[in-house]
């Protein structure tokens, strides 16, 4: 008789000590039975428990290598990032690389967001931003306009400079040399006067009535499409070719500006640090090209001009008067006029306006569409920074003009609102009054004729203050009658949207198309019969 042979359990784990004891107390033949089932159980226990513990070996061995791999790999990113961003600090300089850090917070939180954040006395200064050689005036009116009109006199004495800056942006000195708006005072006590003959208020080049008839002509031709803001540029670059130039463009001659003109913003604000390269990229050389060609064309119109308010331009300082055209019709009026027309279309026709009912332009007075066109302005500033240079400490001085029209002193608690009432009884007197500051208006000097500061050679105001605004409130004018005949057909992902103080430069940048609506009202089902 089989005698099972119990001494293998133990083998099979803590478990074969009950059941040593229940085989005791089996009979012989169902021990046997027990046995041989314990064996086989136990034993596809065992087989199992040792592939599973198999696999979850080779499961850890395979997890803790790719664990150990990752971190090499992340750590070896970080040291090749670390060592990039250390090449970088070493080759920009402090100044330009804590600049191109701020300029990435601009992005993420919008300039008066960015300007605020670096400040640390409720957004009326900011020191070291934009770069560490930087000390930004912001939220505080009444010291810009003093420190600005300080400015003409500080700059012949010697005390401050202009760089090559447009604005806030630090300008390749490749792509694009010596800006008119950085140039010294010797040449441009000769620039100004130009400026003023053509742009200012007694210019003969222009008129409200000539450029409002200018607007009334561009909108006629157009098609059951506007595309904000490219078709606002089309017109703006005509208008002041014709006014800048006594010259009236080609179809082909604004398509090739425009496209230059697109190029512009980027070619300029490319770090200098990449210039070996950019001397080796055909679009770059293309477009250095372009801008010496524009510069002879324009010199050769100001040879021949017969208007008179290029007379005492010399045959030798024509080519610097047309690079200073150059500059202007590219980015200053070339690029702020159709901004402002911008933000004043999206207040029209945004469904998340908070322009209220004033938004329906088509109701308003002549008086009320200027303050809506101020207000308007003040809010989305197409001039958002001017800067200069402190001679003595080298610190670049930065007046953040957008943030200073919605400075609570001078525009009440509600500065950051839109409204049509602003001022109390006399709202577009208080426009007059402290509006200029979005043109640099300050900067002319510490003269004023009533509310209008002087301009003389030295000035560094905008001349065409008020050439910009008879353009705005002109074309608007114009439009206001057929306001509901249009409507929005395509715009951006979320709308046209306005971000409020943190100031993303809403709606400016995100182009919007309107459809005219006319056609399909005008037209009349056939009747059956």
């Amino acid at each position: 008789m089989y005698n099972p042979d119990v001494s293998l359990l133990p083998h099979f784990g803590r478990s074969s000590a009950c059941l040593q004891a229940l085989v005791q107390r089996l009979g012989p033949s169902r021990r046997l039975h027990m046995q041989r089932d314990a064996k086989t159980e136990d034993t596809q226990g065992l087989l199992g428990g040792l592939k599973s513990g198999a696999e979850s070996m080779q499961q850890q061995t395979c997890w803790g290598s790719l664990v150990k791999g990752c971190c090499r790999c992340c750590g070896v990113s970080f040291a090749v990032l670390l060592l990039f961003v250390l090449i970088l600090f070493i080759a920009m300089g402090p100044a330009a690389f804590t600049y191109y850090l701020d300029v990435l917070k601009i992005r993420q939180y919008g300039y008066g967001g960015a300007a605020c954040m670096a400040s640390d006395d409720d957004c009326r200064t900011a020191h070291g931003f934009p770069g560490s050689d930087t000390d930004s005036t912001v939220t505080w009116y009444e010291e810009q306009v003093r420190l600005m009109e300080q400015l003409p006199h500080r700059l012949e004495t010697g005390d401050a400079y202009r760089g090559n800056e447009l604005g806030n942006v630090r300008i390749n000195d490749y792509t694009w040399p010596n800006i008119a708006l950085g140039s010294n005072e010797s040449v441009h006590s000769r620039l100004r006067p130009v400026y003023d003959a053509l742009w200012g208020v007694g210019a003969t080049t222009w008129s409200k009535e000539s450029v409002r008839k200018s607007a009334r002509d561009f909108i006629a031709q157009v098609n059951d499409t506007f595309t904000v803001k490219e078709d606002f540029s089309k017109w703006v670059e005509l208008e002041l070719h014709k006014i800048s130039l006594g010259y009236d463009l080609t179809p082909e001659q604004l398509a090739r500006f425009l496209d230059f003109q697109g190029s512009a913003t980027m070619m300029i604000a490319l770090p200098e640090i990449l210039n070996p390269v950019l001397s080796m990229m055909s679009n770059v050389q293309d477009f250095i090209s372009t801008r010496k060609q524009l510069i002879q064309e324009y010199t050769d119109i100001i040879a021949s001009d017969r208007r008179g308010v290029f007379d005492n331009v010399s045959a030798s300082f024509r080519p610097t008067m047309a690079s200073a055209l150059v500059d202007s019709l590219t980015f200053a009026g070339g690029l702020s006029i159709p901004h402002a027309l911008t933000s004043v279309f999206a207040l029209m026709y945004s469904d998340q306006t908070p322009a209220g009912k004033a938004h329906d332009v088509s109701s308003l007075s002549n008086e009320e569409v200027e303050r809506f066109v101020f207000e308007a302005v003040r809010l989305f500033s197409p001039v958002i920074e001017f800067p200069w240079m402190d001679a003595k400490d080298q610190r670049r001085k930065l007046m953040i003009q957008m943030k200073a029209l919605r400075d609570p002193a001078v525009w009440g608690e509600h500065a950051n609102r839109f409204s049509l009432k602003l001022g109390g009884k006399k709202p577009l007197e208080t426009y007059h009054n402290y509006s200029g500051i979005g043109w640099v208006d300050p900067a002319n000097g510490p003269e004023k004729k009533g509310r209008r500061w002087i301009s003389t050679p030295r000035s560094r105001g905008c001349p065409g203050q008020d050439l910009s605004l008879a353009m705005v409130v002109g074309f608007v004018q114009e439009w206001r009658s057929m306001q509901h005949e249009w409507h929005v057909a395509e715009q951006p992902e979320g709308g046209i949207s306005f971000t409020g103080p943190a100031y993303f430069t809403p709606p400016v940048s995100s182009p919007f198309t309107l459809s005219d609506l006319a056609p399909l009202q005008r037209w009349t089902a056939p009747t059956g019969r």
